[in-house]
């Protein structure tokens, strides 16, 4: 009589919760024009079954309440408050109406959404560093920025720490192949704002600039690239 054997069968069997995604992530990218960078992430997120993606440049025409960005952006705030990520690239806040900014806004701040920010030559996002949406915003820009013609990549001690960063399984090999990436041509020269976190940056001579920081904004996240 084999039941004598077992003590106890309480632990023959447990709950578990299984929560299953029945529905695609949403990304919304929007940018001043088809630069490489925002074309290379619109095809990622596209090859991605996991991921639906809507991608809205400026036709820059003459009167912004004509323009392709006000025109083609979700037309309610429950539409875009629907979206999980939103990467915003080289265009100004003046070329978006003003309800779409408070929409942004509480898409971070209460949504808890994610926005990734990526700088341009044009300077677009500086404009979003006044008024209702400089919250969002981790950085500065000074007056006279300094120039230079060619970047090198190097993480800093808070960007060792993050996973999405690891090119190598070693930490230190880690460090080395950030260093050997393809060199910057451009970026822009911004400092951080107190209570963000400088995950990388880039190198020049003996100067650095910070290149990719990460701040929360009330329940979500922003994330700049300097290029």
């Amino acid at each position: 009589d084999r039941s004598n054997i077992e003590k106890t069968r309480s632990n023959n069997s447990r709950e578990i919760a299984l929560h299953l995604l029945t529905k695609k992530r949403k990304v919304l990218i929007l940018d001043g024009r088809p630069r490489w960078e925002t074309r290379y992430i619109q095809n990622h997120f596209d090859r991605d079954d996991r991921w639906e993606t809507k991608v809205i440049f400026d036709n820059y025409a003459a009167k912004p309440e004509d323009g392709s960005m006000r025109k083609d952006f979700p037309k309610s705030r429950e539409e875009l408050l629907s979206y999980d990520l939103i990467m915003l690239g080289d265009v100004a806040a003046s070329r978006f109406d003003s309800l779409h900014l408070d929409w942004l806004v509480e898409f971070v701040e209460k949504r808890g959404g994610g926005l990734v920010l990526i700088d341009g030559v044009c300077g677009g996002l500086k404009d979003w560093a006044k008024g209702r949406t400089a919250g969002l915003i981790p950085v500065n820009w000074p007056a006279n920025p300094a120039t230079a013609k060619a970047y090198t990549w190097q993480l800093t001690t808070d960007g060792e720490r993050q996973p999405g960063l690891r090119l190598s399984d070693s930490p230190s090999a880690n460090m080395t192949l950030w260093p050997t990436l393809p060199e910057m041509t451009w970026a822009a020269h911004v400092t951080s704002l107190p209570g963000s976190q400088t995950l990388a940056e880039l190198k020049s001579g003996n100067a650095t600039t910070p290149a990719m920081i990460f701040r929360q904004v009330g329940a979500g996240a922003v994330l700049y690239l300097a290029t």
